[in-house]
């Protein structure tokens, strides 16, 4: 299912978009999981918004007016232990019997968009719909407008950016090249929302290309097409923007890690990097979550506030599956606080080695500024801020082992990026 619905929409006093649109690099992602709370029916639409979960469930007895009806929206809150709280779908303003979903939410949370249709209804009823957080809880749902929205087709999907200021939209419109083309709306200084703008024939083909999701600084744009010589079903692919053009993009690459042979679509991304998508790979479409494991360019230095993002995510998962290795997670100048990027790789190894008996080695560095002695503590404070993090995440303390062995100077490459390099703390795994 594809949360099919369209939207009429005005929203005053927001400003124009203005995104960034430099050219990024090849994203990887670790094997997928699918999460816990997912398999019970055909889900779609994973956002992660305010901590939690929010998607669409379809054919579900569980949904209001029960499995016959529309598809509900059901919200799962993040615990604290590579866990998922149960899902609810009770949001009475949001849900009623035809076809619910959250599409997009404003960068602090406080705003939540909505796409809604009456699926039995021969009528186009579907619209989008702006609901704010109170004390009391969301507000009842404001209907909005965007002038020259009139697909043809019957299927839809949408994208809020957290901007609130780019909606993304999947349709067959009057100027469509297949079966659902991609499009923007864009916001002006005034709070109007421009007409669709199709986003060319480099991103669309003669097929669909659906569930599109825009990267937080608008540069780069996922979505999952079946019309590109290597889909082997629906595949999730990403394409940059060129220059300030929403009509021009770089050619459109398949994600690596996260596809399968069957259906896989709805791809998005939370501030700490971890993917949240659907896939038919078990039959259902069910709910996956991966972490990108990317290494940055070799050329691009460490510098002293800043080290490598994700530098050994590779060395992470072969440690997970060979038990062997070394995971390295990186820490700022002078600190023994988890960045949120390295946050996701330890959630991430966290999820792997749960109800496993290994035993884990931290072994924490430092670099060589400051006296010895406070980079002795430091290097010890960071290897028990990875440890108190994998407790955290659900994994044994009696099996973590962390040690700080102070300075480590490097004797080879530029010194600052050797210096980067040593902030920070070694993960090992043993049987």
């Amino acid at each position: 299912m594809r949360g099919d619905r369209i939207l009429k929409m005005i929203l005053p006093g927001l400003m124009i978009a203005v995104f960034g649109a430099n050219c990024r690099g090849q994203e990887v992602y670790a094997d997928p999981i699918k999460l816990s709370i997912s398999g019970m029916a055909e889900e779609s639409m994973p956002l992660y918004i305010d901590g939690g979960l929010y998607f669409v469930r379809s054919f579900y007895k569980g949904n209001t007016g029960g499995e016959k009806a529309g598809q509900d929206i059901w919200f799962s809150k993040r615990l604290g232990n590579n866990a998922w709280s149960e899902p609810k779908n009770d949001f009475p303003l949001f849900n009623d019997f035809h076809n619910n979903a959250v599409i997009g939410a404003s960068k602090n949370g406080d705003v939540i968009y909505l796409m809604r249709s009456n699926h039995l209804s021969t009528e186009k009823s579907l619209r989008l719909e702006a609901s704010f957080k109170t004390e009391g809880g969301w507000s009842i749902p404001k209907k909005m407008i965007v002038p020259g929205l009139d697909p043809d087709g019957v299927f839809h999907g949408f994208y809020m950016h957290p901007s609130e200021k780019a909606l993304l939209i999947s349709m067959k419109g009057k100027n469509s090249l297949g079966e659902e083309d991609l499009y923007v709306c864009l916001l002006d200084h005034l709070g109007r929302w421009s007409a669709p703008i199709h986003l060319g024939p480099t991103v669309n083909t003669t097929k669909f290309e659906i569930s599109p999701f825009l990267s937080s600084d608008g540069s780069r744009l996922y979505f999952t097409s079946n019309g590109r010589p290597e889909c082997k079903d629906a595949d999730i692919f990403y394409s940059d923007r060129i220059g300030n053009s929403w009509q021009e993009w770089t050619e459109p690459v398949k994600l690596e890690g996260v596809n399968s042979d069957y259906f896989d679509a709805y791809f998005s991304l939370n501030d700490q990097g971890e993917a949240f998508f659907v896939s038919a790979r078990d039959g259902l479409s069910d709910i996956y979550q991966s972490f990108l494991i990317t290494a940055p360019p070799a050329e691009s230095p460490a510098t002293a506030s800043s080290a490598p993002t994700f530098a050994s995510a590779e060395d992470a998962i072969q440690s997970i599956y060979k038990s062997k290795g070394t995971a390295v997670v990186y820490f700022d100048f002078a600190s023994a606080e988890l960045k949120s990027e390295m946050r996701s790789m330890l959630r991430y190894i966290a999820m792997r080695l749960k109800n496993k008996n290994y035993l884990i080695e931290l072994n924490g560095y430092a670099d060589d500024l400051g006296s010895t002695e406070f980079n002795a503590k430091l290097s010890e404070k960071r290897a028990l801020a990875v440890k108190e993090f994998l407790v955290g995440e659900g994994l044994a303390p009696s099996n973590i082992y962390p040690s700080g062995l102070g300075e480590l100077q490097a004797k080879e490459g530029d010194p600052e990026e050797a210096r980067a390099r040593n902030r920070r703390v070694e993960l090992s795994i043993m049987e």
